[in-house]
């Protein structure tokens, strides 16, 4: 198993990014960021994982990679509108706009956004907006997505 990580602190190069996630010769790959927020995975390839995140956590998190062990998650269920919401996100449409075509409140847009920032457990666009540009990277929109919870063995 192949592990690549990746530091983005100081900022993305997003075309570099692309290329070490879509290579198929990488089995693993781990974002590290300066944003506080709970560990998400995307398609079981990719671990977005803060730098807040205690010392344990990204132990336990390499320790099960080398070994071959399965990290665990809960898995992150977006209503039908904010599978929608999500979707238009990808593309990079406006919260204002998205309520347009959605055909709700601007404040209902607000309020899924939030929601969907609490079941990511994020709290910043650029953190949600480079989740929702991995997903788009690997053509995996509909890709399971998970807040990391434990690492276990794998049964």
């Amino acid at each position: 198993m192949s592990i690549t990580i990746v530091d983005i602190e100081h900022g993305i190069d997003m075309a570099l990014l692309t290329h070490i996630i879509t290579a198929n010769h990488r089995t693993f790959i781990i974002i590290l960021n300066n944003r506080k927020h709970a560990p998400v995975m995307v398609a079981k390839k990719v671990l977005l994982l803060s730098k807040h995140a205690p010392m344990s956590t990204i132990k336990k998190v390499i320790s099960a990679l080398s070994s071959f062990r399965e990290i665990k998650g809960k898995t992150i269920s977006l209503s039908p509108n904010e599978k929608i919401f999500f979707g238009y996100w990808l593309d990079g449409i406006a919260i204002k706009t998205i309520a347009k075509k959605m055909a709700i409140t601007h404040k209902t847009a607000n309020n899924m956004k939030n929601n969907i920032y609490r079941k990511y457990g994020i709290k910043d666009l650029l953190t949600f907006l480079l989740i929702a540009r991995i997903s788009h990277m690997q053509s995996i929109a509909d890709a399971e997505h998970h807040r990391v919870i434990y690492v276990d063995k794998v049964a």
